[in-house]
C-alpha cells in the first residue's frame, strides 16, 4: 500500500509539474519582450522596425535579422543597427550597422531588409539588401540608398542610389522645379520615402517607394516603383502604382507579398481619408498594378466593421489551409470609431472576400506617433506563428521596440 501511494503521488506530482512548466513556457514565449530599449535616448527613441529570416544564405540559414530607426545622439550621423537572433527570435544581439558611406549624412529614416531568394544579375542567392533614406541634419534633401551584404549581414557595401528627392518640412513651396528632373535634390519640399524591395515575375529587383515630387501635377503624394535590370547598379524611370491627382490623398508605405497562385498583393495606407485606412490590390507580374487613380479595395472585417489604420505590413504564410493565410498589421485598428493599438487582419482566400480581425498579445497607445509606426513580421514555427516587431511608447513619445509571437493558425 505504501509503495502504491508513493507511485500515485509521484505521478500526480509529475503531472502538476509538467502542466506548470508548460504554462510557464507558454507565458515566457508569448509575453512581449524588449528587443531595443530607448531609455536615456531622445524622442522618439526607436521605430519603423523591419526583419527577415535568412533562407538562402547557407552559413546563416535560419538566422533572423532586424533593424529600425533609432535616435541616440541628435548631433551624430545616424545609422541602421542590425540585430541578429540565432534562436528563432527568442533572443537578440547587436550584430552590425548600416552606415551612410555615400553621402555621410546618416541613414536616418525607414530601413528595409531583403534577402535575394535567387541569383539576380551578379548577386548570388543569400545576398542581403538594405535600403533606406540618407538625409542630412538640416533635412534639405532625401535619397534612397541601397547597400548589400554577402556575409549574412555583418559587413555592408554601398551599391547604388535608387532615387533622390527634395527636402522635408513646410519650408519651400512646390513649383515646376519639382518635376524638371527625377533626381533634383534640395530645390523644393518634395521628399521621397519608405522603400520596399521585391522581385518581379522576371526575377528583376524592384524598389517601391512614396514620392512627393509631383505636387505641381496635383499629386499630394503617390506610390511608384523603379526596376533594375542589372542587379541594382542602375534603375529605370519611375512608374506610378497608386496616384490620385486630387491634391489631397496621400497613398504611402507600400508593402508587397507573392502569393502561391503566382499573383502579387500590395498593401498601402491612404492619408487624406479619415483614419488613414489600408487598401490593397493585385498584380500578375509584380510591376503592373492596374489604374493608378483607383484606390483599390479597403481591408475591413465585414462582420464587425473593424479596419486597419496606417503603416501597413503584409506577409503570406503556409498555415490555414490550401491557400495559406495572408496576415496584415498596421499602426492600429479602428474599432467603433476608436483607434486601438494592436490587432491583425487575416484572410485565407488569397485576399479575396472578407478579412477577419484577430487580437494580438501586444497592445499599446496607437494614438501616439511612434506607437505601431511601423510594425513588421515574419512567419516562424513552420508558419504556425508570426514574430511581430512593434514600436511601443513607454514615456511620452519615446518608444522601445518589442517583439511577440502571435498565433495565426486558427
Amino acid at each position: 500500500m505504501k509503495n502504491s501511494s508513493s507511485i500515485f503521488f509521484a505521478f500526480v506530482f509529475f503531472i502538476v509539474c509538467s502542466y506548470t512548466n508548460r504554462i510557464f513556457s507558454q507565458s515566457q514565449k508569448t509575453e512581449p519582450k524588449i528587443l531595443y530599449d530607448s531609455k536615456g535616448n531622445p524622442e522618439p527613441g526607436a521605430m519603423y522596425p523591419r526583419l527577415i529570416k535568412l533562407e538562402n544564405y547557407k552559413a546563416g540559414k535560419g538566422n533572423i535579422l532586424a533593424t529600425f530607426e533609432h535616435y541616440i545622439d541628435l548631433n551624430k550621423e545616424p545609422s541602421f543597427p542590425i540585430y541578429r537572433s540565432t534562436d528563432n527570435g527568442r533572443s537578440w544581439t547587436l550584430f552590425s550597422q548600416v552606415t551612410d558611406t555615400k553621402n555621410h549624412y546618416g541613414m536616418r529614416y525607414q530601413p528595409q531588409l531583403f534577402e535575394l531568394p535567387q541569383q539576380v544579375a551578379g548577386m548570388p542567392p543569400g545576398t542581403i539588401l538594405c535600403a533606406g533614406s540618407s538625409i542630412p541634419k538640416d533635412f534639405s534633401s532625401t535619397e534612397l540608398l541601397l547597400f548589400k551584404s554577402t556575409d549574412g549581414g555583418f559587413n555592408w557595401q554601398y551599391v547604388s542610389s535608387i532615387v533622390k528627392g527634395g527636402g522635408i518640412g513646410p519650408t519651400l513651396p512646390p513649383t515646376d522645379t519639382s518635376i524638371e528632373s527625377h533626381n533634383a535634390v534640395g530645390k523644393v519640399n518634395d521628399p521621397v520615402w519608405e522603400p520596399f524591395l521585391a522581385l518581379d515575375k522576371l526575377g528583376r529587383l524592384v524598389c517601391f517607394y512614396s514620392d512627393e515630387r509631383y505636387k505641381a501635377q496635383n499629386y499630394n503624394q503617390l506610390l511608384a516603383h523603379k526596376v533594375s535590370d542589372d542587379g541594382s547598379k542602375t534603375w529605370s524611370e519611375p512608374v506610378f502604382d497608386v496616384a490620385v491627382p486630387d491634391g489631397i490623398k496621400r497613398p504611402g508605405m507600400i508593402v508587397t507579398a507573392k502569393l502561391p497562385n503566382q499573383q502579387y498583393i500590395m498593401v498601402y495606407e491612404v492619408v487624406g481619408i479619415e483614419n488613414n485606412p489600408i487598401y490593397y490590390r493585385f498584380s500578375n507580374d509584380g510591376i503592373n498594378w492596374g489604374n493608378p487613380a483607383d484606390l483599390g479595395t479597403r481591408i475591413i472585417d465585414s462582420s464587425n466593421g473593424y479596419f486597419m489604420s496606417g503603416t501597413p505590413y503584409i506577409i503570406w504564410t503556409k498555415t490555414g489551409g490550401a491557400n495559406g493565410t495572408l496576415v496584415v498589421s498596421a499602426k492600429g485598428t479602428i474599432k467603433n470609431d476608436n483607434m486601438v493599438g494592436g490587432g491583425l487582419m487575416v484572410n485565407t482566400n488569397l485576399g479575396k472576400g472578407s478579412w477577419k480581425y484577430k487580437e494580438t498579445i501586444i497592445k499599446y497607445n496607437g494614438k501616439l506617433h511612434p506607437g505601431g509606426y511601423s510594425r513588421s513580421m515574419i512567419a516562424i514555427d513552420e508558419d504556425k506563428k508570426i514574430l511581430l516587431l512593434t514600436p511601443v511608447p513607454v514615456s511620452g513619445n519615446l518608444s522601445n521596440i518589442y517583439y511577440t509571437e502571435e498565433d495565426v493558425s486558427n
